[in-house]
């Protein structure tokens, strides 16, 4: 038969086991939570590099004669205002 002191005793041990372990459930969400962050964080690096990359190769383009400046104008905007969108994310990923 199950004494009071049994059921005292079990009740007092799933709580010490529920509190050790509770640290270990944590923890591992933490780190996720920072891997996630630190491959978004590599993935916008990365595309602000292709950004950087491509406005370059834009410039290079317009001075070799093969877009009309209109053209080079407006692509060289867009592309500048996603480099400055990547650059606002980033910023606010190391904050």
């Amino acid at each position: 038969m199950i004494s009071m002191w049994m059921v005292g005793a079990l009740l007092i041990t799933l709580a010490v086991v529920w509190v050790s372990s509770t640290p270990l459930f944590v923890a591992g969400a933490d780190e996720q939570v920072i891997d996630r962050d630190y491959t978004q964080t590599l993935a916008l690096m990365d595309e602000k590099e292709r950004g950087l990359r491509a406005i370059k190769d834009l410039d290079l383009d317009f001075t070799m004669g093969k877009l009309s400046k209109e053209d080079f104008e407006q692509a060289r905007a867009s592309l500048s205002m996603d480099v400055a969108r990547i650059l606002n994310e980033l910023k606010s990923f190391n904050r």
